[in-house]
């Protein structure tokens, strides 16, 4: 039994469409909460029950309960692990980091500094000036502003020689604990 040639038409449009598809370079993601341009077919997103939106990943904070210090972590296991030796205590998913490396995007490192202290920066060798040594990269940051996204504030409490740093606007709890604002280190998307 032979095909009839137009009933393979539509098979082959398809199949050059794909191919086309794939050879396209990828988009930068939209933040979470930003519209994103209407366009003729628009695939089914999955829900993202406690993940993070697509592009994007998960930072955890934990709070040592030894020393005063914050722990940012993209490791799911890292958070198990330090919540099971009983020395930190999870705060949640405090904001999402690109997972890949984007025009206008810088590494954001976690440093630990020689007293087992945690720091966040987004140049190579911060820290270096304390003894600190870079851990690893939490993924990827914005320089610049961008809709959808907000400004990492970084906070420095002198006393203690301790770093927080947060996306939520006012610092949380950190200038009634006696932490100084630092600056913006770059903007990120809000798990919140």
């Amino acid at each position: 039994m032979r095909t009839h040639p137009l009933l393979l038409a539509p098979y082959a449009a398809c199949a050059v469409l794909g191919l086309l598809a794939a050879s396209l370079p990828a988009q930068y993601p939209a933040p979470p909460g930003y519209p994103l341009p209407q366009q003729l077919y628009q695939p089914p997103r999955p829900a993202w029950p406690a993940g993070a939106p697509e592009g994007y990943q998960n930072v955890y904070r934990l709070a040592n309960l030894v020393v005063e210090d914050h722990v940012y972590t993209i490791d799911v296991n890292e958070v198990e692990r330090l919540r099971r030796m009983g020395t930190h205590r999870y705060e949640g998913v405090d904001f999402y980091t690109l997972t890949e490396r984007y025009d206008g995007t810088v590494p954001l490192y976690r440093i630990v500094l020689p007293d087992g202290r945690h720091m966040l920066g987004i140049q190579p060798g911060t820290g270096a000036v304390q003894g600190g040594r870079t851990e690893s990269i939490l993924g990827y940051i914005d320089t610049t502003p961008r809709r959808g996204l907000h400004p990492l504030r970084a906070w420095y409490n002198a006393a203690q020689n301790v770093y927080f740093y947060t996306a939520k606007k006012g610092g949380e709890l950190a200038p009634a604990s006696g932490y100084a604002f630092q600056g913006i280190l770059g903007y990120v998307a809000r798990a919140d």
